[in-house]
């Protein structure tokens, strides 16, 4: 069971940065806030959920708050590297004329 958990886990981050990238198109300001949705929103939101379903599945408290731990810290380091990109990300030419 667990590893389908990885395997669904791992084909969700990958859509959220593919909508993350495709969304923000190079846009800094839209890095920054991409980064700090998923930093506060989708964090405690796969934490949580993992928590639930393998919690449920195993019958084990333990396990569903490791993998939910786990899950949630590789999203909060996908936020935060995605928010640094943003932040390092050099201003286009456009950006000033706004």
């Amino acid at each position: 069971m667990t590893d389908i958990s990885i395997i669904i886990f791992l084909i969700v981050l990958v859509l959220l940065n593919v909508i993350v990238f495709t969304r923000s198109k190079g846009n800094r300001r839209g890095l920054i806030i991409s980064g700090l949705v998923m930093m506060v929103l989708f964090t405690p939101l796969h934490f949580f959920l993992t928590l639930i379903i393998i919690g449920n599945q195993t019958g084990d408290g333990i396990a569903g708050s490791v993998a939910g731990v786990t899950f949630g810290m590789i999203t909060c380091i996908n936020g935060l590297v995605i928010l640094i990109k943003g932040i390092v990300e050099k201003r286009k030419e456009d950006e000033f004329k706004k």
